[in-house]
């Protein structure tokens, strides 16, 4: 980012060193120290800009604001009728939005929203202030909400802005970075995609999808298959009821052989156990000593019967 804008030297820019710069035909020239200043500069600089009092004062919100308002790129964008040059020198700064990466012997550090911002906004290309102001007509609100909103993420960052010295060292370079690349997003890039996405909606995507266009087409035959597709579940559905009756139908027939069966095997059972009761008897009969047979009755005489006979006449 280009350095601030000096108050105190009629909006000559001024160096991180409080040193006024000169500004050349081509546009503002960024010289960060004044040792670098040109050799035929007679330019010295403001008392109170670089006394070692107004180093050490505070910076309040008003004065930040006006400070980042009063930067190179806020001031050309507001001015309006950019030269080439002016557009060359935005080309350059949206190319150094993308920080280079850290030593090797340092540990990258994730970068935050800020950051991811500027490295999105440094792959835009042809952008011009131009281009900025056409494609988002409310640009100076835009550029005024921007400037807010940054400043108010950085003083909340550590509760103020310090000193001037630290703001200048700290603040101001973070800050003018991210309205750059918010600016790019948000004037350039947002207005381009939305414009291009409305193009395709109002021309392709009505072709497309017109009656007899291969979306229309392609649509149809979805629709078809998943029509399908549904009819082909409700009837597994039905059929699964009908199943599902028929299923508890052989359950309740396998439950009654089942129960059938269990019968059977219980009968069975003791038969056996009252055949083998019948044979314990048998066999303790057996176990006991057999009675002798009795003896054969002969036949009684015909001499006795006479005799008895004889005797029952006498009497």
């Amino acid at each position: 980012a280009e350095p601030p804008a000096c108050p105190q030297t009629h909006g000559r820019t001024a160096a991180r060193d409080w040193c006024p710069l000169p500004t050349w035909p081509t546009g503002i020239v960024a010289i960060s120290a004044l040792n670098e200043l040109p050799a035929h500069t007679s330019i010295e600089p403001h008392p109170n800009c670089c006394s070692q009092a107004r180093q050490n004062m505070g910076v309040e919100m008003e004065e930040a604001t006006e400070i980042i308002e009063k930067a190179w790129f806020c001031t050309q964008l507001r001015t309006g009728g950019n030269t080439f040059e002016s557009n060359q020198q935005l080309a350059a700064h949206i190319r150094k939005l993308n920080p280079p990466p850290p030593p090797a012997h340092l540990k990258p550090k994730p970068p935050d929203e800020a950051a991811l911002i500027r490295i999105a906004a440094s792959k835009a290309r042809h952008v011009t202030f131009g281009s900025l102001r056409r494609n988002n007509p409310d640009w100076s609100n835009v550029l005024t909400r921007l400037v807010a909103e940054e400043l108010e993420r950085e003083y909340s960052k550590f509760d103020g802005f310090g000193s001037h010295r630290g703001f200048y060292t700290f603040v101001y370079d973070n800050v003018c970075m991210t309205v750059l690349a918010r600016s790019i997003v948000e004037m350039w890039a947002l207005p381009t995609i939305s414009r291009r996405l409305s193009f395709f909606s109002a021309s392709r995507i009505e072709q497309r999808f017109a009656p007899g266009g291969q979306g229309f087409e392609a649509a149809a035959m979805h629709f078809a298959n998943l029509a399908g597709e549904q009819d082909e579940l409700a009837a597994a559905a039905a059929g699964g009821g009908g199943g599902a009756a028929d299923q508890d139908a052989q359950e309740e027939a396998q439950e009654a052989a089942q129960q059938e069966a269990h019968q059977t095997q219980q009968g069975e059972k003791a038969a056996e156990e009252a055949a083998g009761a019948a044979a314990a008897e048998d066999d303790k009969h057996d176990d006991q000593p057999a009675l002798p047979p009795p003896a054969p009755q002969q036949a009684p005489r015909r001499n006795s019967l006479r005799r008895f006979f004889s005797r029952a006449a006498s009497m």
